[in-house]
């Protein structure tokens, strides 16, 4: 007996490769996200201590899932997520970035991250 092919079994790669290609083809609905970010001098010239700034703010703003690195501090408030970096100027400038699908919650939690970043001192 030779070896044959049902017709099931060669439609079967056909149809999948149309049910693929219908899948991708359908609409979708693509979430807007916005990103919000701010600039804002610190009250130091250290990095290390410009990000412990960063973390103390994501802190006492109750971010949630505070995540510190040598680079940035990041958590999450609600729908948002922000990152905070900082730049090595004298004074240090701590840059923060918040991306969002609201934009009123976004933006409100970039200005109070800001606020209060900007805010904090050393006292020795």
């Amino acid at each position: 007996m030779g070896a044959s092919k049902s017709a099931t079994t060669v439609k079967r790669p056909i149809l999948l490769i149309a049910m693929g290609a219908a899948l991708l083809l359908q609409p979708g609905t693509a979430g807007a996200a916005s990103l919000f970010w701010s600039t804002t001098p610190v009250h130091t010239a250290k990095l290390n201590q410009c990000l412990s700034f960063a973390r103390d703010a994501m802190h006492d703003l109750n971010v949630q899932s505070i995540r510190v690195s040598r680079d940035e501090v990041a958590g999450t408030s609600g729908g948002a997520y922000a990152a905070i970096t900082c730049i090595g100027t004298n004074p240090a400038t701590a840059v923060i970035m918040v991306v969002g699908d609201q934009d009123d919650e976004t933006s409100a939690l970039r200005d109070s991250l800001k606020q209060k970043i900007a805010g904090i001192t050393i006292i020795d």
